[in-house]
């Protein structure tokens, strides 16, 4: 893929260091925080880039958050066919693509809330009624702006919006 190597390029003639990771990997980031690298294999998958996207769970607190990037196609199958792995709150794939498989992906890791990075001139309307239906509450940066999640030590949870704060769930 070109975007790829052309970043391996650019950050090997600036000197910049950097670390491959792959999945099963474990990243330390803080205290109390982990971070594991569950997609892609070291080998990659066949297909396109976002194919390849990384896919992080991130635990804190008892709270797990799921980012799966770009994630699609034979990518999202690899991930899925892993033991499923119940999260507090699910970045959708692919921006809420439908070429995402929202309803197999939500069965897998079960969110409680779901954050589409995009919105409606994407058409996500029926991923958003998918995540909804699966019993989760979806947030959209076209309709709420920026989204900050913060996890507080007790597990809390807390999204604020652009246009204010939307939710919060007790630790």
């Amino acid at each position: 893929a070109p975007a790829p190597d052309q970043l391996r390029q650019l950050l090997a003639e600036h000197r910049i260091p950097v670390r491959e990771v792959a999945s099963g990997d474990r990243l330390t980031v803080g205290p109390g925080v982990q971070v594991e690298v569950m997609h892609p294999p070291p080998e990659g998958v066949v297909g396109s880039d976002n194919a390849n996207s990384i896919t992080l769970a991130i635990e804190f607190a008892g709270c797990r958050l799921l980012l799966p990037g770009d994630l699609e196609a034979s990518g999202l199958e690899t991930v899925i066919a892993t033991p499923p792995y119940d999260c507090n709150l699910l970045l959708a794939p692919h921006h809420g693509s439908r070429y995402s498989d929202p309803a197999r992906f939500a069965a897998w890791c079960t969110p409680e809330w779901v954050v589409i990075s995009g919105g409606s001139h994407r058409g996500t309307e029926p991923t958003v009624a998918i995540y909804e239906q699966s019993g989760a509450e979806v947030f959209q940066t076209d309709q709420e702006g920026a989204i900050e999640v913060v996890v507080e030590p007790d597990g809390a949870i807390q999204v604020s919006c652009w246009h204010g704060v939307k939710s919060h769930m007790g630790g």
